[in-house]
């Protein structure tokens, strides 16, 4: 079975370490020596070889062994870490002395941990889309963090079409409603062919029938309308228009079907 694993520090805002060195590899390194350590069993060439191969991969250069000796040094001189070894035949394996023990104090059980891993995998689902470059690299650091393995199995499985046109949107739109932005939409509506300019307050992104829709308050209207991606032609900012927050906290659980049919053609 495996040892909860720590997030990066920009995820857990509990960090309490004394005294670590202000460079980015020696974090790097305490972070990844610390999950090790968690696991035990290692001896130092272990350690050497494996934290190596991770810095490898995220870009640093190789250490010593005298700097990773020098790294255990330091990490079992925080408060309430003790490391200990354990001979095992001619090596000596080293480990927290408490499996429990982490100087990064992040606690998460192995339900926990699973239900992590599978949100990694879900939001992969969004790499490769243009304009979230992103969050390629933040999953990449967040399985390294939860030790997830890179090839693990997804369990859950939503449609998707990388294809569809329009996706392009999704990336703005998303900031859009993150940074409460009114858009401007150049939008071709079903029983127009001309396109026509519609002020939008962007509140809701939803895949419905393989599609993709914005959901909005159109300047001008109480109503909600919605936006399908394929029908966007451009998109600008909108910084005259005061953003008009969402007051209906409806949205995610509506009735898509029934809000749909009535709205959206094919």
């Amino acid at each position: 079975m495996s040892i909860p694993i720590k997030y990066y520090c920009y995820i857990c805002n509990s960090i309490t370490i004394n005294a670590m060195p202000n460079t980015k590899n020696s974090e790097i390194r305490y972070r990844i020596l610390d999950r090790y350590l968690r696991r035990g069993g290692y001896s130092t060439d272990d350690l050497h070889c494996e934290i190596n191969r991770e810095l490898e991969m995220l870009g640093f250069p190789k250490v010593c062994k005298n700097t990773i000796r020098g790294d255990m040094d330091f990490i079992g001189s925080q408060p309430g870490i003790e490391i200990e070894s354990v001979r095992k035949g001619k090596f000596v394996t080293y480990g927290y002395a408490n499996r429990e023990m982490s100087m990064y104090r992040l606690q998460l059980n192995e339900d926990e941990i699973g239900q992590m891993m599978q949100c990694v995998a879900m939001l992969s689902r969004f790499e490769g889309m243009p304009q979230m470059e992103w969050i390629s690299s933040f999953v990449d650091r967040f399985k390294l963090s939860l030790d997830i393995n890179t090839d693990v199995e997804r369990v859950v499985g939503l449609d998707e079409n990388k294809y569809l046109q329009g996706l392009h949107y999704f990336g703005r739109l998303l900031s859009a409603i993150t940074n409460r932005e009114v858009l401007r939409l150049t939008y071709t509506p079903f029983h127009n062919s001309t396109p026509g300019l519609f002020s939008v307050h962007p509140y809701y992104l939803k895949e419905y029938n393989n599609r993709w829709f914005l959901i909005a308050r159109t300047e001008g209207r109480e109503d909600l309308s919605n936006y399908a991606f394929d029908r966007i032609d451009s998109i600008d900012s909108c910084p005259d228009i005061k953003y008009i927050p969402n007051d209906l906290r409806c949205i995610p659980t509506m009735n898509w079907s029934n809000s749909f049919c009535h709205s959206v053609r094919v």
